[in-house]
């Protein structure tokens, strides 16, 4: 029976990874086609040069330190729907890029709590890369013995207590969005 079982959860995870392999190719498709847009709004002079710095903040992001944040507070989702409910509100799970920033959020989060962020290495084990961009993450803050791969199931990471842990994509935690892409 638990062959049987182990068997199915390795098709679940091999399916999870093509999902997610899907979502990033067409998101790195998606941000190219609005690349050309942008080129050719602001070549064509339809849009005004000042208007295209401007940043869409969806409601209840606050900013912190540069950015702005959505910081859940009570519903916890797996890393797969933490990630469609940021998108869901123009965002994408955040993609911390340094300590400082990092510091700067974790004032604003509750003690001994999970946080989903947008770093995985679902499509390439032990390559983590921000899902949002598919760029390689550049600030892992890894706590003791991290990443692990327990079980060669762990994928999605978490901030917790100030260090990142790599965890079962399934886990039902807190998540943080971020408003904007990184560059």
């Amino acid at each position: 029976m638990l062959d049987h079982v182990a068997a199915h959860q390795k098709e679940w995870d091999a399916c999870e990874r093509s999902k997610l392999n899907d979502v990033q190719a067409n998101q790195v498709r998606i941000g190219s086609e609005l690349s050309d847009i942008l080129a050719k709004l602001s070549s064509s002079g339809n849009w005004p040069e000042s208007k295209s710095n401007v940043l869409n903040i969806p409601p209840n992001f606050e900013k912190i330190d540069s950015k702005y944040y959505y910081i859940e507070k009570s519903t916890r989702q797996n890393w797969y729907g933490a990630s469609n409910f940021c998108r869901q509100m123009g965002a994408h799970l955040a993609s911390i890029q340094n300590s400082r920033e990092q510091s700067k959020i974790e004032e604003h989060l509750a003690d001994r709590e999970v946080y989903w962020l947008d770093t995985t290495d679902l499509a390439t084990e032990g390559e983590f890369v921000h899902s949002s961009s598919g760029k390689k993450a550049g600030f892992l803050n890894w706590g003791y013995g991290e990443p692990d791969n327990h079980q060669n199931m762990q994928h999605c990471i978490f901030l917790y207590n100030g260090y990142y842990y790599d965890s079962h994509c399934n886990t039902k935690s807190l998540f943080i969005c971020q408003a904007g892409l990184e560059k």
